[in-house]
């Protein structure tokens, strides 16, 4: 989080204030940054597509391609985090 402090308010929900622009925001700076990333693929029109697309982008810039779908969903499903149709 470069220039980035977290910082709570009176009611103690944690915010994010940039000291460098005075610029506070509720999502971490980091998930924004995945968000806006993300955001480039909204115009793919159909729904499928446009998830896996965005779900790759996620994996592939983010460093997460060596994650164990299988060894994440038994955790899931261990951890009772199934779900509600399940």
């Amino acid at each position: 989080m470069n220039k980035w402090e977290k910082c709570y308010s009176r009611s103690g929900c944690p915010y994010y204030l940039n000291f460098r622009t005075m610029r506070s925001q509720w999502e971490h700076p980091y998930f924004a940054q995945v968000l806006t990333e993300a955001a480039d693929y909204n115009d793919v029109i159909y729904a499928a597509y446009r998830t896996a697309l965005k779900l790759l982008h996620i994996r592939n810039n983010h460093h997460l391609q060596s994650l164990d779908v299988d060894k994440i969903s038994n955790a899931f499903s261990e951890t009772s985090l199934c779900t509600a149709s399940e």
